[in-house]
């Protein structure tokens, strides 16, 4: 991933065509969608009696995801909506 970014910079920068933005678009919804459902899981998982290891563990995990890595997924999926639609009206 930082090599795409390096080459971007210093190279060429990528190109995806409106149908290139759109399917990505697709599959990074259904990334955030089963995301969801890993946080719902975990959060239900995390009010069972599990020994204390294995519930710090997946709290840490569960505070990355709602707090990194899942907004991460909406801010990027709202630039390449923003992305499309500058695309098709150029």
């Amino acid at each position: 991933m930082l090599q795409m970014v390096i080459d971007n910079i210093t190279k060429e920068a990528a190109y995806l065509s409106p149908d290139e933005l759109a399917q990505l678009s697709a599959l990074l919804n259904k990334h955030i969608e089963v995301g969801a459902q890993s946080i719902a899981l975990a959060n239900y998982a995390l009010k069972m009696r599990e020994p204390s290891l294995t519930r710090c563990v997946l709290s840490a995990l569960l505070d990355d995801e709602t707090k990194k890595h899942h907004p991460r997924l909406h801010a990027l999926n709202k630039e390449l909506k923003k992305a499309r639609i500058f695309v098709i009206e150029a």
